[in-house]
């Protein structure tokens, strides 16, 4: 029943932004599901974001980011 202190606020929207970058990396390269992951598993994580107030902006940058970098980088 105790509040979040921001320390671990900090470490669950740190979490929440790596999980989606490798998730967006690895559906280019190792799941083979292209983008399709996104309409599954950023809905449901709405809720969880406005708790944390993770801005959106973000979310999209980083998928933006795990998608297109890949391409570009790694020699597959």
């Amino acid at each position: 029943n105790r509040s979040p202190t921001p320390n671990h606020v900090a470490l669950m929207r740190t979490l929440v932004c790596s999980v989606l970058l490798i998730m967006a990396i690895f559906s280019q390269n190792l799941i083979r599901v292209h983008i399709a992951f996104i309409p599954i598993l950023v809905p449901p994580l709405l809720q969880v974001m406005t708790y944390l107030k993770l801005d959106r902006r973000l979310i999209a940058f980083v998928l933006t980011f795990g998608l297109v970098t890949p391409y570009m980088v790694l020699p597959v």
